[in-house]
Formats: C-alpha cells, sequence, structure tokens
C-alpha cells in the first residue's frame, strides 16, 4: 500500500469516527454515555430490518452493557459502545452467513458452525444448552438472541482465560458471582 493509500485510509477512518461520534452524542443524551434502555433502542432501530419480527430485550441489552462496560458504571462511554458496536456488527455478518435458508434464525447446528469459526469448538451437551436457554422452543435463534449468546460466551470464555493455568482456573466465590451474575 502506498504512503497516499495510507493516508486516505487514515482519514477515511477519521471520517468514519467523527460520523459515529456524531452519532453516539445525538443517542447518549446529556450524560454521553448508554444505558441497556438506550441500546435497546439503539440495537432496535438500527438493526429493524435485519432482525424482522424480533427484537432485542432488555434483559439481553443489560447482558451486553454488563459485559462491555470496562469501568462498572452500569453505562457505555464512547469507546466502549464503539467496541461493542464493531462486535454486534461481525456477529450479524457472522449469523447472517450461518442463516443458509435466509429465514432468520439459525439451528443449532448453523450456531455451532458459527461459534467454532470464532474460536469456539463448545461440546453438544453445551450447544443444546444455549439453544434451549436462549432459543425458541425448538432452539433456534434470531439475530438478537444469537448477538447476546456470542457476547456471553466469548465474556465467560475471557474470564476463564483470565484465570487460567493450564486447562483448569481458579475463581474466588464473588468472581464467579461477578462473572456469572454481571454478563
Amino acid at each position: 500500500m502506498s504512503y497516499r493509500q495510507q493516508r486516505e485510509n487514515e482519514g477515511e477512518e477519521d471520517r468514519e469516527t467523527i460520523r459515529f461520534r456524531k452519532i453516539f452524542k445525538e443517542v447518549s443524551g446529556p450524560d454521553m454515555e448508554v444505558d441497556a434502555w438506550e441500546l435497546r433502542d439503539i440495537l432496535n432501530s438500527a438493526l429493524r430490518q435485519d432482525l424482522r419480527r424480533e427484537r432485542f430485550s432488555l434483559e439481553s441489552c443489560k447482558s451486553m452493557v454488563a459485559l462491555s462496560d470496562d469501568d462498572r458504571t452500569g453505562k457505555l462511554s464512547f469507546d466502549e459502545f464503539r467496541e461493542l458496536w464493531d462486535k454486534i456488527c461481525e456477529f450479524k455478518d457472522l449469523f447472517q452467513k450461518a442463516d443458509s435458508d435466509n429465514s432468520g434464525m439459525i439451528n443449532t447446528n448453523e450456531m455451532r458452525v458459527a461459534l467454532a469459526s470464532l474460536g469456539f469448538k463448545l461440546k453438544s451437551n453445551v450447544i443444546k444448552g444455549l439453544g434451549l436457554t436462549y432459543g425458541d422452543k425448538d432452539g433456534n435463534l434470531s439475530l438478537a438472541n444469537f448477538i447476546h449468546v456470542v457476547i456471553r460466551v466469548k465474556y465467560i470464555h475471557n474470564a476463564f482465560e483470565s484465570k487460567c493455568r493450564g486447562d483448569k482456573a481458579r475463581f474466588s466465590p464473588e468472581e464467579f458471582l461477578v462473572a456469572e451474575i454481571y454478563s
């Protein structure tokens, strides 16, 4: 890549960040942070066509805020929100690739493949449990539920990795509760 192309790409990124910051100011309100209620409104509006009839639940958005809230304020700063938004866009693309019949739902086999592409090779009982917990009565997941699952799996995996020694991890009861409850 030439120096000029690099400069143009850097300028493009700066314009993108400026545009994103402007939108963030509009949606975050006077406190310049996004809480779970605002996140739900943002996601349901921005992804309306991709979601079809399904919507992001408040519980799902609370979980996403908790998992993205590095400073534990219960709200997302610009940087926290931007990082979450980028992940949501990545996971939306992954969902659309996994949804081979374009039904707006993926089954547990499609979820397994999608999660494996992110590096999460989960056993059948875990996949089945995710389908039962976050899916419909047949274990199929909508886009909103799939994004919730991926963010939770990613967070729990990262929590485990941060405490990992070999293939085992040590958590105090409080650390385990934070990893499980505030997620």
